[in-house]
């Protein structure tokens, strides 16, 4: 008896480049827009927030475009966001290495009715 097996494998192709230069600009108060520098053959991107109470990553945002507009945000708050270059495949997302986490510290509250007591001291 005569076997013979045929196999083709098929090449994986090679990753996405890294998002490179994202930067954060607080838009308003509460909104903050993230962009960066195109990655070639990317079809997406997936911008990520940083959630400390799970300890991970969150996708916030889907997007063809360079930039993401993240409204919504709590004041004087501090936040961390990566951006991951994708491409649809008919075998899956083809996926590039997150960036490098940029920060936006959001617009603290305001004081209101602040006022001065007494200005014929010298404390504070």
């Amino acid at each position: 008896m005569r076997v013979i097996a045929l196999f083709a494998f098929a090449e994986e192709a090679p990753a996405l480049a890294q998002v490179e230069h994202v930067t954060s600009t607080l838009s308003d108060d509460t909104v903050v827009t993230v962009q960066w520098e195109a990655v070639e053959d990317a079809t997406g991107y997936k911008v990520t927030l940083y959630n400390e109470e799970a300890d991970k990553f969150k996708t916030i945002l889907t997007t063809t475009a360079t930039l993401g507009v993240i409204p919504g945000l709590e004041r004087g708050k501090t936040y961390r966001f990566r951006v991951r270059a994708f491409q649809k495949t008919e075998a899956g997302n083809r996926w590039g290495a997150p960036s490098i986490d940029v920060y936006a510290v959001t617009a603290p509250y305001a004081l209101k009715k602040l006022r001065v007591a007494d200005l014929s001291t010298d404390t504070v």
